[in-house]
């Protein structure tokens, strides 16, 4: 299997947050759990309080406009930043939340210098809409707390000739 952009940009995001030493104080390593790369992470059925807060990052979608001009290409990602926390106080929430949006504004060190083809490829980066919820099954799976899914995009160019060389 290739290392393509969106691999890339998959551990370089996981880097940005794991640059943040904040970020890294309030997720445990266990507690963040990447769906790709290294051994299976299989997602457990149920949570503890040892499992919380947790962090999952999801690629949600894409957008491509595959002839965004004569020579370049383009899409869209989006990704979602899903916390759990097991907590019915909001003070674990905000601390993540604060986390995320810190390291998010660092975009730049970690996305914006990643290279395919010899090229810089991302071209923007940010925190979007984040959603916060006490209901949320699928993250929350047995511990009713705070959850938030953090939509993120990620804005992405290529030269087409790259593309078809690559």
């Amino acid at each position: 299997m290739n290392y393509h952009p969106l691999r890339m940009i998959h551990d370089a995001f996981w880097a940005l947050l794991e640059a943040s030493g904040e970020f890294k104080g309030l997720v445990t390593k266990p507690n963040r759990i990447k769906l790709y790369g290294g051994p299976p992470q299989p997602v457990p059925d149920q949570v503890g309080p040892a499992n919380l807060p947790e962090v999952r990052l999801v690629p949600v979608g894409l957008e491509a406009d595959a002839f965004s001009d004569s020579d370049k290409s383009g899409m869209r990602l989006e990704w979602e930043v899903q916390v759990a926390t097991g907590e019915h106080q909001q003070g674990a929430l905000l601390d993540v939340q604060w986390a995320v949006y810190q390291a998010m504004s660092k975009w730049e060190t970690q996305l914006g210098n990643l290279e395919w083809e010899g090229r810089r490829f991302v071209s923007d980066a940010r925190a979007l809409v984040a959603r916060n919820s006490m209901d949320s099954e699928e993250l929350n799976r047995g511990v009713r707390g705070w959850s938030t899914v953090w939509a993120c995009e990620i804005s992405c160019h290529f030269l087409i000739a790259d593309l078809e060389e690559g």
